[in-house]
């Protein structure tokens, strides 16, 4: 992989995405995408997330950080099937470079590192998409009164969310961006 991008959901990761997408980079890998599951109105130029992932994602039912842990060679398995389809794609697509994005990709952030390095020596760039919690949250009541759900998310748990990506980040030594999107 070249790129992760992760980003609180709802926190303009997608139009990221859109923009890396115009410059080569592809999200998707021939793999199924996501944007059939949701309404497009919600984001219209797509999500750039692979369902694939987002069924791994949405099995470990992420509450904490114990369960990753405790499951982290089965997550570590199904991750590095994940990258070895990317990477199977970018063989026949030399000029392509691959991306992967999905907001909780963080909760399995040093999993997801330790599978792509089985691949590659290079080290991936690491794009971190902030946006303002208020942003977020509003853009997440949103969502969440379109599926008629509810939300329980604080700035808090928004800030935490940004400063262990970027622990892991200087702890991983990973070359990372924050892009501001206020």
């Amino acid at each position: 992989m070249d790129l992760f991008v992760l980003g609180m959901p709802r926190s303009g990761t997608s139009f990221i995405c859109s923009q890396f997408s115009q410059h080569n980079f592809d999200f998707l890998c021939d793999q199924e995408s996501i944007d059939h599951l949701f309404p497009q109105e919600l984001n219209p130029q797509g999500y750039f997330q692979r369902l694939d992932l987002l069924q791994l994602m949405s099995s470990l039912k992420l509450e904490n950080f114990d369960k990753v842990y405790s499951e982290s060679t089965a997550i570590e398995n199904a991750l590095t099937e994940i990258i070895q389809k990317s990477v199977t794609f970018k063989k026949n697509n030399p000029s392509k470079k691959i991306a992967l994005k999905d907001p909780y990709l963080l909760f399995v952030f040093p999993i997801l590192i330790k599978a792509n390095m089985k691949f590659t020596t290079t080290k991936p760039t690491i794009v971190i998409v902030k946006r303002d919690w208020e942003k977020i949250i509003n853009s997440m009541k949103k969502f969440a009164k379109f599926f008629k759900t509810e939300i329980s998310i604080t700035e808090e748990i928004i800030n935490n969310y940004y400063n262990l990506a970027e622990n892991f980040c200087i702890i991983l030594q990973l070359p990372y961006h924050f892009i501001n999107l206020n």
